[in-house]
């Protein structure tokens, strides 16, 4: 059909996925490792007014697109909160699109606290044929943050009737992408107050220790997994403790996770796809945590960004008293240092200022949306700088509410690009 609508085959597929349940080895989450490029699936056409603005975008640019279509495996949920007409919208808690080199798009999924809903939907952007596709359709978990009717254990973990995750509330950088396997990785986290108390039992006994938090998402199949580990000692993170800011990363030369919670005192780990065990690499510190003082750890509040080429994790944080400061984390070093502190540096948030890096200037790219900061802003991971940027063209889309920002770097077009509903701007930075 005209303009990509989605193949019989990829949806039929899709339904199937998004109503299995998960017993025996899907509760590891291992997903087998990909020989060849398989087809994306589904096929969307490119959009030819997209390509001729993109080759005609010089650097220092920007421009706005058509707007965007949506399409996808979308259910009475999604149009309830009009989903099949704006696509997903930008959700309070989690600004972050996380490139999918293997896909050559963009995933997105996020949560409300139940303002206007808390649905655990996931979709993905396709720049070249400017549209969006509904992977996974919502479970309905509309009636509030704190509300689990139709949460079940089911080998000992807590999930919907289809198999989705229903902790949703805070995707806080704490998603990545793995494009070897096609895998999305999400470490769910959720005060243990606001479990009814039965919950709160079975989450923290012993038989459920190794269960989630941590889930996977492979757009291939359409469906959530839990990603159970094997044992040993792990991240006191999740539905066990309360907190903000954590940050998960794929890692190639860990064949496996990174996850990060140095400023609130959680340390730094990683989680090997092949053991299935988690490795505390720098132990957490108390007093950061408590105070936020440590020089070179980020504030409890940030955005990350992962500089792949230079293998390291770039957090721009903020504290209310303490003002902004940038850190980067070294993985062959396996050390934080602070690199840039003060009025100068943005203050990086996972619900205001998305943001993504550009391999091809070296630069991470940040927006913040809101309204008493509004800027563009553009790091030189080399030298340690930031700056803001006033792109010549179109302007930068104002977010808030229901119209909030949502962003990512798309190196196979060499552009920064923010998502508000079907609105999309894109800017590139340097030409190729």
């Amino acid at each position: 059909m005209k303009n990509g609508m989605l193949t019989v085959g990829f949806l039929a597929v899709a339904l199937a996925a998004g109503g299995a349940g998960l017993t025996g080895r899907a509760l590891a989450g291992e997903p087998a490792a990909t020989s060849q490029p398989a087809q994306v699936l589904p096929e969307v056409a490119p959009d030819p007014e997209v390509a001729r603005i993109l080759r005609s975008l010089g650097a220092g640019q920007a421009a706005e697109l058509p707007a965007a279509r949506v399409i996808g495996n979308l259910n009475e949920a999604a149009k309830r909160y009009n989903l099949d007409k704006k696509g997903p919208g930008g959700r309070n808690y989690g600004v972050e699109m996380l490139w999918m080199a293997d896909r050559k798009r963009a995933m997105y999924f996020g949560a409300n606290h139940g303002v206007p809903h808390r649905l655990n939907d996931v979709w993905e952007y396709d720049l070249a044929g400017n549209a969006w596709v509904c992977l996974y359709a919502p479970d309905d978990l509309s009636k509030g943050s704190t509300t689990f009717a139709q949460a079940e254990f089911r080998d000992g973990v807590l999930m919907t009737p289809r198999g989705g995750p229903v902790v949703m509330g805070h995707q806080w950088c704490q998603s990545s992408y793995d494009p070897n396997t096609g895998t999305m990785y999400f470490n769910s986290q959720w005060p243990m107050g606001f479990f009814p108390p039965d919950i709160q039992k079975k989450y923290t006994s012993d038989e459920n220790l190794h269960n989630p938090p941590l889930w996977s998402f492979r757009p291939a199949e359409g469906r959530w997994k839990p990603v159970r580990t094997a044992g040993g000692p792990v991240p006191a993170a999740g539905p066990r403790q309360s907190g903000q800011n954590r940050y998960l990363q794929f890692v190639p030369e860990f064949k496996g996770l990174l996850f990060a919670g140095p400023g609130d005192g959680m340390g730094t780990w990683k989680f090997s796809f092949e053991t299935r065990l988690w490795k505390e690499l720098l132990p957490g510190d108390e007093a950061s945590r408590k105070a936020n003082f440590n020089v070179d750890l980020p504030f409890r509040v940030g955005m990350k960004g992962w500089c792949q080429d230079k293998g390291v994790l770039v957090v721009c944080s903020q504290d209310d008293k303490l003002g902004n400061r940038t850190v980067e984390y070294n993985v062959a070093a396996n050390k934080w240092s602070k690199t840039a502190e003060g009025p100068d540096t943005p203050g990086g948030h996972p619900s205001f200022t998305p943001g993504g890096y550009d391999p091809g200037s070296g630069t991470f790219l940040l927006y913040d949306q809101r309204e008493e900061s509004l800027a563009l802003w553009a790091y030189d991971v080399a030298g340690k700088k930031w700056q803001k940027i006033k792109p010549a063209g179109a302007a930068a889309p104002v977010g808030g509410g229901s119209n909030k920002l949502i962003g990512y770097f798309d190196p196979q077009r060499n552009v920064f690009v923010l998502c508000r509903n079907t609105n999309v701007w894109v800017y590139r930075h340097r030409a190729q």
